[in-house]
């Protein structure tokens, strides 16, 4: 064997994959090492580094580094203390995985503690009641207990009042949304149709002739009230007349 394709084999040895008797012979390759059994040895990574083609060894769950860029390999990891880790609501099965904890497998509660509120219902990680996902952890819905209005964030036009999520002034709750409400600024009717019997009045959510508001909504005026209304005015009318304040026609 002449020099040139003993040179040929000895690099080709040297990717990833290939026969090796020592670790000598994987030293093109960064954190890869001669690894298996007597007389069927490969270059391969290290533990806690995985393989990126034939070529090299990049960091995994666990492997050192000093900034994300480190341990961008595996997918949702983050440099954190020095190692290439899970971020937040994230875990490791494998060194070179990350996996959402919502909606993954789990046996027990515990196997979700690391979202909050969170726990193990028919066999996988879940918010508990009063919370909504929101892409990797749970946040409260109105009604649950806050500390702050971000933490009323999953449901649009809700604040944190008094400990708990409710929706902002003007709006109303509907099931679990904050729907727009009377005194609510508004374009054209269409904005008050989440209130029955309601128009866009002077560009102001208002209920439309003939009803009245009631707490959140437009409740049709009595029968009665219509009719006291009318007395009233008859016998205004009727005192003007013999006071001499109006005339008969004006009536």
């Amino acid at each position: 064997m002449g020099f040139l394709n003993y040179w040929k084999e000895v690099k080709l040895n040297d990717h990833l994959g290939h026969t090796c008797t020592t670790n000598d012979n994987c030293t093109d390759v960064s954190n890869a090492a001669c690894l298996g059994t007597e007389g069927n040895k490969t270059c391969q990574c290290t533990s806690l580094f995985k393989a990126n083609g034939t070529t090299a060894c990049v960091a995994g769950i666990g492997a050192p580094c000093t900034d994300n860029a480190n341990c961008s390999n595996v997918v949702n990891a983050v440099c954190s203390s020095s190692k290439c880790g899970c971020k937040p609501y994230y875990r490791n099965p494998s060194v070179d995985s990350c996996t959402k904890v919502l909606d993954s497998i789990c046996t027990a509660t515990e196997n979700c503690s690391s979202v909050a509120n969170s726990i193990c219902t028919t066999g996988s990680c879940k918010c508990k009641s009063m919370y909504t996902a929101m892409t990797d952890h749970c946040m409260p819905v109105l009604g649950s207990n806050c500390s702050d209005n971000n933490g009323c964030s999953a449901v649009t036009n809700a604040t944190c009042q008094n400990n708990k999520c409710n929706c902002i002034a003007n709006y109303t709750q509907k099931v679990d949304v904050c729907i727009i409400g009377l005194g609510n600024p508004c374009a054209d009717n269409a904005a008050c149709t989440n209130v029955a019997h309601s128009i866009c009045e002077n560009k102001i959510c208002a209920c439309m002739a003939g009803y009245n508001i009631k707490g959140t909504e437009c409740v049709v005026v009595s029968s009665a009230g219509v009719l006291s209304v009318g007395i009233v005015a008859m016998a205004t009318c009727f005192i003007a007349l013999l006071m001499g304040q109006k005339t008969l026609g004006s009536c």
